[in-house]
């Protein structure tokens, strides 16, 4: 099974280049006997034409195939390599296609807490056909089944309305996963449900295995959970039916997570999702790194492609060399590859450099199960100086950017930003603390308390 992006990609990616690359020897191979510039240019015009075309069927099965992998079947490697990848892009689509993915995937590790907040700034930004909305809807829907135990009756009715208001068949069913998971009563209409992806299948097994369990048919559920803990470990449904098979096991009535290990487990499977810059080399790659970089990509740019933009670039020079007196002409030549090497250089240095900013504090009230920002506690990163505020007490620390850990009071912490997003654990207790910049998507959301958080 595939487990990385890149690699899946470059399965789709090399037969087009081969293709492209046979498909580019006729065309040049008429343009070279014709020496026509109009033959030159209906042939590069043609090749445009099927170069956009395999493009288009090489990038429809791609995500054909990645919609199968992360969606219809369960693959977390690679819908956390997905996600990886593609989350800095700008493009809207792939970024609603992130979004998606996103949810899916904190959705079947249980992070139930930040499913929310990623579907509020989706549907901010997406429109979406009604099969969509609703599944959306569903997920939000499940996550608060799953996670609120303490969920009341009419809270839950209000749910539904606000969720499912036109779907009555959905409305039973999820009345019946209510019994369940809340109230603890068993219901079998959850037996009707028909799913047709390998996680739906997975969950309505266990909504049955837990049916079965409260009826008292205990090795027909314990049967059930034993089916799903063969499953991968990182899953939520596999945790609880391992918690109710050790349950079995002990004679212990009460089934339910260890909250402090769970904490642990969530942040390890979010840290999925948070891209790990190498530490750097003491010996300077800069260079081999640019020759490199540039000799890759003149590899994958289709030969015909590439002679015409040398034709180009050639008829460009000539032109304003044509301009430019013949003392200055070899400086002019000097000046573009030290131009190129001014702009890597600088793109590097971007690309490692920490953020100067300030990160507000993020409150979560258990009562409401929201959470806020409380402004008069912050983070600010300046040059290589935190300076921490909470109350009244403002204090300067030095802290070091290669492995992102600053020291006080004896204690060292560690941070980690994900565009915007702060997280600062110690390295003792292991607990950690969330702040959130004016820049993540996520601050009007924050500030407005309209983020949904669970214990």
């Amino acid at each position: 099974m595939v487990k990385d992006y890149k690699e899946l990609r470059k399965r789709y990616n090399i037969p087009v280049i081969v293709i492209l690359i046979i498909l580019a020897l006729p065309f040049l191979y008429i343009v070279q006997v014709t020496q026509s510039k109009k033959i030159a240019l209906i042939c590069f015009l043609i090749y445009l034409l099927m170069e956009l075309i395999l493009v288009i069927i090489k990038d429809t099965l791609l995500f054909k195939k990645l919609n199968s992998l992360i969606h219809e079947d369960i693959n977390l490697d690679l819908m956390a390599s997905y996600i990886l990848n593609q989350k800095g892009k700008s493009i809207k689509t792939i970024k609603a296609r992130v979004q998606i993915a996103t949810i899916f995937y904190f959705y079947r590790i249980g992070d139930f807490g930040s499913i929310e907040a990623v579907v509020d700034e989706l549907k901010k930004n997406q429109k979406f056909t009604n099969a969509v909305q609703v599944k959306l809807n569903e997920i939000l829907l499940n996550a608060n089944l799953f996670s609120r135990t303490d969920l009341k009756e009419d809270e839950f009715e209000e749910l539904l309305s606000d969720y499912l208001a036109d779907v009555e068949p959905l409305k039973m069913a999820y009345r019946a996963r209510y019994d369940i998971l809340v109230k603890k009563e068993p219901n079998d209409s959850v037996l009707k449900e028909v799913t047709n992806n390998k996680f739906s299948q997975l969950e309505s097994m266990y909504l049955k295995a837990v049916n079965e369990y409260l009826k008292g048919n205990r090795n027909k559920a314990m049967e059930l959970f034993r089916t799903i803990a063969k499953e991968d470990e990182r899953l939520y449904l596999f945790r609880m039916a391992q918690a109710y098979l050790d349950s079995e096991n002990s004679g212990e009535k009460s089934v339910s997570l260890d909250t402090r290990q769970e904490e642990v487990t969530l942040k390890l499977l979010r840290m999925k999702l948070v891209e790990v810059k190498p530490a750097k080399s003491t010996k300077s790659t800069k260079g081999l790194a640019f020759f490199k970089g540039w000799k890759i990509a003149l590899l994958l740019i289709p030969p015909f492609l590439l002679y015409a933009m040398v034709l180009v670039v050639i008829a460009v020079i000539k032109k304003i060399g044509s301009f430019v007196t013949p003392k200055y002409r070899l400086w002019l030549l000097l000046l573009i590859p030290v131009a190129m090497i001014m702009v890597y250089i600088k793109q590097e240095q971007e690309l490692n450099a920490i953020t100067d900013g300030r990160f507000y504090l993020v409150v979560k009230n258990k009562s409401s199960h929201k959470a806020s920002l409380d402004k008069s506690t912050w983070v600010e990163f300046s040059g290589d100086h935190i300076i921490l505020k909470e109350g009244n007490v403002t204090s300067t620390i030095l802290y070091n950017s290669e492995d992102r850990s600053f020291e006080k009071e004896g204690i060292i912490y560690r941070f980690i930003d994900d565009h915007g997003d702060l997280s600062i654990s110690d390295m003792v207790s292991h607990e950690s603390v969330s702040y959130v910049s004016p820049k993540s998507s996520m601050f009007s959301a924050y500030e407005e308390g309209r983020v949904r958080v669970y214990d």
